[in-house]
C-alpha cells in the first residue's frame, strides 16, 4: 500500500498553562488506563492529594473490574467511592416491563424485542452496546451527581493556589475532560457519547469558565481482534459511524449535507417536561484520538496502548512537558477546519510515544531490595553467593520453600567436616576452659560454698566436735552417748535419700543449690556465647552456632556420662578419699556398698572406743579413748565426704543432663531464629525480584534499558559514587542501629521492622538517583544507554526503533473506498532532561540527542524539550485530519457488520436499527448514486412515491412506528402497493438509496416509468407539485432564517438545482 501524504505542521508554540482535568475512564478500557495513569501520579506526586487539579470518574458495569478498581489494585491508587460508579443492573426485568407499557417513552431507542431476555447486567455489557447505554440512561441521574460534584470540586479555586505555591504553576481556568472507552461493544462503547455530552452539558450549565475541553481516547476494535466471539468488528463499524454522524462540519453547501443534515444529540434521560439534552452541530469530543494496537512499524498488545495512552495522560500534568505537547496537539486541531475531499467529517486524531526508558523508580526498589538481601544472606551464611535479581531466570519462588531450602542449607553447612573441626577445637581449647565446664571445673563448682568445699565440711565438723570434748573434758561415761549423738547429727546432715532434694540433710542439699546456682550461670555463658556467636557474622555466624550447639551438647554427654560412671564406682569414691582401708576393701569386693563398707568400720572403732572406755588400764587411758574417738569419727566422716562425693557426680551429671536439654532448646531457637532469618530473606527476595520483574516488564512503547549488563554498570556507578556504603554489612550493621536490638532478639513479630530498617539503610547506601536538579547527570538514561553502547551506528539503530515504534497507532489508507481524502497533518515532539543544548557540556546527552538528529531527521532546536524526568527521553507524534473510511481494515469491517445486520443477532447501535438509518455510512456512496439519491429525496416525497407509513413497532407490542417508506406497485395488482420502510428521517432517504444501489434503481425505474406514461396534464401537475413544494421549503427555511432571503441560502439552491435538473431531465418544463 502507498504511503500517506503527510504535511508536517509548523511548530507554533505558545505558552499553553496547566488546567484541571477530569478523567473519566467507561468500561473495562477505562479502567486500564485509569489505573496505570494512578500509579504513575503517585509515583511522581506522592499522594493524590498533592496533585489536586485531576480526579478521576470510573463507570462500569462489570463487577469484577468494579471490585478490582476498589479493592484489589494497590492500596495506594484505589479508586475511592466519589470517583467510581457501579452502573450495573441486577434486574432490568421492571425497566422493560415499563418500555412495554409505553411508561418510558424516551427508551424507544431501545430494542426491547431483542433484548428483554438481558434482564441482569453485571457482567459487562456482553457485547452488547445497547445494554451498556441502557446502564447509563438508568442510573443517569446518580452518574450526573457524581460528575457534578468531581467538577466542583476540581473547580475550587484553592487547587489553582495550591499548584502554584507548591510547584510555582499556573493554572487556568477551564476543564478538560478525558473520556476513555474501547469501540468492541462492551461498556464503554455504548456509553461513550452519552458520556461526552454528559460532560458538556455538565460543564456548561455549571458555568465553569474558561477554555473547557472534551477529549477522546477511543481504542479502535482491531485491538480486540483475538477475543473471539466478541462482535468487536461489528460492534466497531456502528460505533464509528455514530461518531462520524455526530462529528460531520456541517455546511448547507456541503456535497453530504442533504445526507448528514444537522446532526443533532437530542436525548431526554428523565423523561421528564424541559429533560431534553440537545446539541446540534456539536461533535461530541473537541480533540477525538483513535488507537489500535498497531502503527506502521510495530504491532502491540492493548495493554501496551493503555499505557502508553495513561503515560500520555501523565504528561498532561507533569508541568514540564505538558505545554509543549498541549501545543503540539493545538497546532493540528487548528488545521482542521472542514470535511475531506467527499465531505467526509475529518477531524480524527491519533498519536503514538515511545522513549527510551529506564524504569528508575522499580530499579531503584529492586537494588534497594536486593542490598538488603544481600546484608540478610551475610547473617545467615558467608558463603552464600550474593544474590542477582536481575539475572535471566530469576523466578520467584514459594516462601516457605524458600525457608525451608535456607535451612536445610544451614544445616548442611554446620553438618561440614571442616566447620566441625574448626569448632571442635574452639570448644575443647577454648570455650570449654574459659566457661568452666572442665571435668574438675563442673565438681568443683558444686563442692565449693564461699571457697570451702562441702566435701570438707564434714572433717570440719569432727574437728570441732573433738576440740570442744577436750575442752569441756568429757567425762569417760558420756563419750560415747556423744559419740552417737554427733554421728545421728552427721548422717542426718549429710543423708541424700530419696529423689526429692527438700528432703535431703541441710548439708548435702547445699549441693543441689550449687548445682541450681551454677547452672543459671553456665545456661547463661553458653547462651550469650552461642547468640554472640550468631550474631559476630563476620567471625562465625548461624552454622558456626548450630555446629557450636551440636557439637558441646555431644561434649556434655560425654561429660554426664563419666560422672555417672564415677558416682556408680565405689573405688572412685574410695580414692578420693584416700582412705586404703576403704579402698582395699572397696578392691576386694566387701560389702555391698562402699556407705556399708564405712558404717561397718565406724561401728568397730565405735566398739574400740567403748573397749577403750571400759579399760581397766588407768595409765593413757584419756588419750587412748579419745584417739578411738577421733578414728570413730573420721570413719562417720568419711562416710559423709562419700555421700558429698557420690551425690556431687550425680548432681554434676544432672548439670550437665540439664545443659544438654538446654542445648537442645536453644538448637531449637537458633533454627527459628534462623528461620525467621530466612523469611526475613525469603520476603526481601521475592519482593527484590518482583521490583526486577516489574522494571524488566514496565510497559513501554519503545526501548527499555533494563538489563544485567545496565544494572552491573549502574551498580559500579553507584558504588564508585559512594564508596563502601555500597556494601551488605554496612547496610546491616545501620539496620541492626535502627532497629536497636540484635540477631538475637528477631522474632516474628519483629521482621516487618527489620525488613524497614533494611530497606532504609540500603536506600540511604543508594542515595538518589533522579538527578532531576542537575544539569549533568551520572545516572540519566542517556548517561546509562551511551555507556552501553559505545558504537554510534548501533545506537543510531536503537534511537530509530524507539522512535519508529512510537508512531502514530493508526493505519490509514491514502486512497480508501470514496477516493483521496487529502494529506494526512503530522507533528512530533521529543523531550529529554536538559534539552537541547547546542552547547552541551553533558557529553553523553550531547551524544543522543546527535543520534536522534541522525537517525531520524529531527530538528533538535524545533523538536526538543526539556523535562525533569532523567529517566527517559519521550517521542511524540501526532496526526490528525483522517475521515474514518481512511482506516486501513474499514471495508472489513462493514461487511462484518452489514452480514451481523442481515442475520438479525443482537442489535449493533446504541439505538433501533430503523433509528439508526439517520447515521451514514463511512463510506461515501459513488457521486452519481449520490446525486440521484438526494434527487429523489428532493422530488420523492412531493410526486408521492415516498410517503410516512405506520408499520407494526418492532417489539411487537401492538404499537405503530411511523417510517418514510417507497411505495412499490404490485405489478399483479394494478393500484395495489407495498411499503419498503426506508428511515425516520427525510436525510435517511437519501442515505438508503445512496447506499442501496438496487433499491435505488428500482424507484428511479418506477419515477421514469410513472413520468414517460404520464399525459400532459398530469405532467402539468408534477410541476404544479414540485414548485409547491420548494415553496413550501423556501416558507421554512425563512421562519428559521427571518433576517435572510431563503433563495440566497445554499441549502435552497441546492434543493431547487435537483428539482430544476429533474424537470429538465423528463422535459416537463416544456408542458403547458
Amino acid at each position: 500500500m502507498p504511503p500517506v501524504e503527510e504535511q508536517e505542521v509548523e511548530h507554533v508554540i505558545q505558552r499553553v498553562n496547566l488546567q484541571r482535568a477530569l478523567v473519566v475512564g467507561v468500561g473495562g478500557c477505562g479502567a486500564e488506563v485509569i489505573k496505570r495513569l494512578r500509579r504513575l501520579l503517585v509515583d511522581r506526586f506522592g499522594r493524590f492529594e498533592d496533585i489536586p487539579i485531576v480526579k478521576f470518574f470510573y463507570i462500569d458495569t462489570d463487577q469484577n473490574w468494579l471490585q478490582t478498581m476498589a479493592t484489589e489494585v494497590e492500596e495506594d491508587i484505589r479508586l475511592p467511592e466519589p470517583e467510581r460508579f457501579d452502573a450495573q443492573i441486577p434486574d432490568a426485568s421492571g425497566i422493560y416491563r415499563n418500555i412495554r407499557d409505553g411508561h418510558l417513552p424516551n427508551y424507544s431507542w431501545f430494542s426491547l424485542e431483542k433484548l428483554q431476555h438481558h434482564t441482569r447486567i453485571v457482567e459487562g455489557a456482553g457485547t452488547i452496546r445497547q445494554l451498556g447505554r441502557l446502564c447509563f440512561w438508568h442510573h443517569y441521574r446518580n452518574i450526573r451527581d457524581k460528575m457534578e460534584a468531581l467538577i466542583a470540586d476540581l473547580n475550587a479555586d484553592e487547587n489553582a493556589r495550591f499548584m502554584e505555591d507548591r510547584y510555582r504553576v499556573v493554572v487556568d481556568p477551564g476543564i478538560n475532560v478525558y473520556v476513555i472507552a474501547g469501540l468492541a461493544g462492551g461498556t464503554g462503547s455504548g456509553m461513550f457519547l452519552d458520556v461526552a455530552y454528559l460532560a458538556r452539558g455538565v460543564l456548561g450549565q455549571m458555568g465553569i469558565q474558561g477554555s473547557n475541553l472534551v477529549v477522546g481516547y477511543l481504542i479502535l476494535p482491531g485491538a480486540f481482534r483475538d477475543l473471539g466471539g466478541t462482535n468487536a468488528l461489528p460492534n466497531g463499524y456502528a460505533a464509528l459511524k455514530e461518531l462520524n454522524y455526530y462529528s460531520y462540519m456541517y455546511s448547507p453547501d456541503n456535497e453530504m449535507a442533504a445526507l448528514f443534515g444537522r446532526p443533532e444529540w437530542v436525548v431526554n434521560y428523565t423523561g421528564e417536561p424541559g429533560g431534553e439534552v440537545r446539541f446540534v452541530c456539536q461533535a461530541p469530543f473537541d480533540y477525538c484520538y483513535l488507537l489500535d494496537a498497531r502503527n506502521e512499524h510495530v504491532q502491540l498488545h492493548r495493554n501496551d496502548i493503555f499505557a502508553m495512552i495513561a503515560r500520555s495522560l501523565f504528561h498532561e500534568f507533569t508541568l514540564d512537558f505538558a505545554t509543549f505537547k498541549r501545543s503540539l496537539r493545538t497546532n493540528i486541531k487548528n488545521r482542521i477546519v472542514r470535511n475531506d475531499r467527499r465531505d467526509c467529517p475529518a477531524g480524527f486524531m491519533s498519536f503514538g510515544q515511545s522513549a527510551i526508558f529506564f524504569p528508575r523508580r522499580e530499579i531503584e526498589q529492586a537494588l534497594r531490595h536486593q542490598l538488603a538481601l544481600r546484608a540478610v544472606q551475610r547473617w545467615i551464611s558467608r558463603q552464600a553467593e550474593p544474590v542477582e535479581v536481575f539475572a535471566r531466570g530469576t523466578g520467584v519462588t514459594d516462601s516457605q520453600e524458600n525457608v525451608e531450602n535456607v535451612i536445610l542449607s544451614l544445616t548442611k553447612e554446620a553438618e561440614e567436616d571442616t566447620l566441625k573441626e574448626a569448632v571442635r577445637g574452639y570448644i575443647i581449647r577454648q570455650f570449654i576452659p574459659d566457661a568452666g565446664l572442665r571435668r574438675e571445673d563442673v565438681l568443683s563448682a558444686i563442692l565449693v560454698e564461699a571457697k570451702e568445699r562441702l566435701s570438707d565440711i564434714p572433717y570440719a565438723l569432727v574437728e570441732a566436735e573433738r576440740k570442744r570434748w577436750i575442752a569441756e573434758e568429757w567425762p569417760l561415761d558420756k563419750f560415747l552417748g556423744s559419740l552417737s549423738d554427733s554421728w545421728r547429727r552427721l548422717k542426718r546432715d549429710f543423708t541424700d535419700e530419696g529423689p526429692e532434694p527438700v528432703k535431703w540433710g541441710e548439708q548435702i542439699r547445699k549441693l543441689w543449690a550449687h548445682k541450681e546456682k551454677v547452672g543459671k550461670e553456665y545456661r547463661q555463658k553458653i547462651y550469650e556465647r552461642v547468640f554472640e556467636m550468631f550474631e559476630n557474622t563476620a567471625q562465625y555466624g548461624p552454622a558456626w552456632a548450630l555446629c557450636f550447639v551440636r557439637l558441646l551438647r555431644e561434649a556434655l554427654l560425654a561429660l554426664r556420662e563419666r560422672f555417672v560412671r564415677e558416682a556408680n564406682d565405689p573405688q572412685t569414691i574410695a580414692q578420693v578419699l584416700g582412705d586404703v582401708y576403704l579402698i582395699k576393701k572397696v578392691a576386694e569386693g566387701k560389702g555391698p556398698s562402699l556407705s556399708a563398707i564405712i558404717e561397718a568400720n565406724a561401728s568397730e572403732r565405735f566398739r574400740e572406743v567403748d573397749e577403750a572406755i571400759r579399760s581397766h588400764w588407768p595409765f593413757g587411758k584419756r588419750e587412748r579413748v579419745d584417739r578411738q574417738a577421733y578414728e570413730y569419727l573420721l570413719r562417720c566422716a568419711h562416710w559423709c565426704r562419700a555421700r558429698v562425693e557420690e551425690r556431687a557426680r550425680r548432681l554434676a551429671a544432672e548439670l550437665a543432663e540439664d545443659l544438654v536439654r538446654m542445648l537442645q532448646d536453644l538448637e531449637r531457637e537458633l533454627l527459628e531464629r534462623a528461620r525467621v532469618l530466612a523469611r526475613l530473606q525469603a520476603e526481601l527476595s521475592k519482593l527484590a525480584i518482583e521490583w526486577a520483574q516489574k522494571a524488566s516488564r514496565t510497559e513501554n512503547v519503545g526501548e527499555l534499558v533494563c538489563d544485567d549488563i545496565v544494572i552491573k554498570a549502574l551498580e559500579a556507578k553507584i558504588a564508585a559514587g559512594v564508596g563502601d556504603r555500597y556494601h551488605p554489612d554496612v547496610v546491616a550493621e545501620r539496620a541492626l542501629q535502627r532497629v536497636g536490638i540484635g540477631l538475637r532478639e528477631l522474632r516474628e513479630e519483629k521482621v516487618e521492622a527489620f525488613l524497614h530498617a533494611l530497606l532504609d539503610a540500603a536506600r540511604e547506601a543508594i542515595g538518589d538517583l533522579s538527578e532531576s536538579t542537575l544539569q549533568e547527570t551520572r545516572f540519566a538514561v542517556y548517561d546509562l544507554l551511551s555507556d552501553q553502547i559505545g558504537d554510534s551506528s548501533t545506537l543510531d539503530q536503537v534511537v530509530s526503533r524507539a522512535i519508529k515504534s512510537g508512531a502514530p497507532f493508526v493505519l490509514l489508507n491514502p486512497n480508501p473506498p470514496g477516493g483521496p481524502w487529502g494529506g494526512l497533518l503530522v507533528i512530533r515532539g521529543a523531550g529529554i532532561h536538559g534539552g537541547y543544548n547546542p552547547n552541551d557540556p553533558d557529553r553523553e546527552r550531547a551524544r543522543i540527542i546527535e543520534s536522534i538528529k541522525r537517525s531520524a531527521g529531527w530538528r533538535p532546536a524545533d523538536e526538543i524539550r526539556s523535562i525533569d524526568d532523567t529517566s527517559q527521553i519521550i517521542f511524540f507524534q501526532e496526526c490528525g485530519g483522517f475521515p474514518l473510511r481512511a482506516l486501513q481494515g474499514i471495508e472489513e469491517m462493514k461487511q462484518v457488520y452489514e452480514h451481523c445486520r442481515k442475520e438479525g443477532g443482537p442489535p449493533l447501535h446504541i439505538v433501533r436499527d430503523e433509528m439508526a438509518e439517520r447515521y451514514p455510512d463511512l463510506i461515501p456512496p459513488r457521486e452519481n448514486d449520490l446525486q440521484s439519491a438526494l434527487t429523489i429525496q428532493s422530488v420523492g416525497i412531493p410526486l408521492g412515491f415516498i410517503v410516512l407509513a405506520d408499520f407494526p413497532h418492532p417489539d411487537g407490542g401492538g404499537r405503530t412506528i411511523q417510517m418514510y417508506a417507497y411505495r412499490r406497485e404490485i405489478p399483479e395488482l394494478p393500484g395495489e402497493f407495498e411499503m419498503i420502510p426506508i428511515g425516520g428521517t427525510v436525510q435517511s432517504i437519501g442515505i438508503r438509496l445512496a447506499f442501496d444501489s438496487a433499491l435505488l434503481r428500482e424507484v428511479e425505474q418506477a419515477i421514469d416509468a410513472k413520468i414517460k406514461s404520464a399525459s400532459s396534464e398530469e405532467k402539468q401537475n408534477f410541476v404544479r407539485i414540485l414548485r409547491e413544494h420548494l415553496n413550501n421549503f423556501k416558507e421554512t427555511l425563512k421562519k428559521e432564517n427571518p433576517d435572510v432571503d431563503p433563495e440566497t441560502l445554499p441549502l435552497y439552491q441546492k434543493e431547487r438545482d435537483r428539482i430544476v435538473t429533474f424537470i429538465r431531465k423528463y422535459g416537463l418544463g416544456t408542458e403547458g
